[in-house]
């Protein structure tokens, strides 16, 4: 039994480090390496005055270059989201680019229809991020819906 319980806790710890990996791609200046598939989030608590920083991955982008959506793994109670929410002007790196945007969180409906697209034109990065937000993966409509109620699906409005 604790040699399960060992085994689970290792299992879990290298799933953290192999999902932590492309902050630290970011961190050594490798971000072109990712490409457009992540973007790195930063902003500065208005409260606080810490900085946050948060891996999210791109689900899509307006043709134009306008916007981009993301979705991040985590959940509400996550620093970055609540100092993100509080004050919506970030930074986001995007392969070699640096970006100032407005962010937004999308409505459940639009969310839902981004993951939708996401899930049907990449579904192995799906699935990946499923894995990262531990939840199971179920490509029905229902199963779509259930993430699209979980994720924090955001859309990145790039300022001039």
């Amino acid at each position: 039994m604790a040699a399960s319980v060992q085994s689970q806790a290792s299992r879990r710890s290298g799933q953290r480090l192999l999902w932590q990996l492309p902050l630290w791609v970011y961190r050594l200046g490798l971000n072109c390496l990712l490409g457009e598939y992540q973007l790195l989030l930063s902003l500065v608590g208005q409260e606080d005055g810490k900085d946050y920083r948060a891996l999210l991955d791109i689900i899509g982008k307006e043709p134009d270059g306008s916007a981009y959506y993301a979705v991040a793994a985590q959940d509400e109670s996550a620093a970055w989201y609540r100092a993100l929410m509080d004050h919506p002007k970030a930074t986001i790196v995007i392969g070699r680019q640096q970006l100032q945007a407005l962010a937004a969180r999308l409505p459940f409906e639009e969310a839902l229809s981004w993951l939708r697209g996401f899930a049907w034109s990449q579904p192995v990065a799906y699935r990946a991020l499923l894995q990262k937000a531990h939840l199971p993966y179920d490509d029905s409509e229902a199963g779509l819906q259930a993430a699209a109620r979980r994720l924090l699906v955001f859309k990145f409005k790039i300022l001039p």
